[in-house]
């Protein structure tokens, strides 16, 4: 039977290790979906409530959906990592500091959980 999209809505990669792990037993045997789930394992840095948190926080700052999703998923760190991520956005540029920190307190955070 065919599977039709009812919406989309896009999540961090933590959200999608969350939900991966909450799977039936069933579901899990599939190859590609262990795959997924050792890969997710190696890459994922925060929790979902805060990489959730995070990015929201960084939506409040300005930051479109899509680009909030992809610096919680890669958590850039330096000045070239912010830079290679919203390009030459005029409006982006100025609130490198304050979204490097932003990120770095929530990775500090997490590492002072741990």
């Amino acid at each position: 039977m065919a599977r039709k999209v009812i919406s989309q809505v896009p999540i961090t990669a933590s959200e999608v290790k969350e939900l991966l792990e909450k799977t039936d037993e069933k579901a899990k045997e599939s190859q590609n979906v262990q795959f997924l789930i050792q890969l997710l394992n190696m890459t994922v840095k925060l929790p979902g409530e805060k990489a959730a948190e995070l990015k929201q926080k960084l939506m409040e700052e300005g930051l479109p959906e899509r680009l909030a999703l992809q610096m919680v998923d890669l958590l850039p760190l330096t000045e070239t990592e912010y830079i290679s991520l919203v390009g030459s956005d005029p409006t982006l540029l100025p609130k490198k500091e304050k979204i490097l920190n932003i990120i770095k307190e929530y990775i500090q955070g997490v590492n002072e959980q741990q």
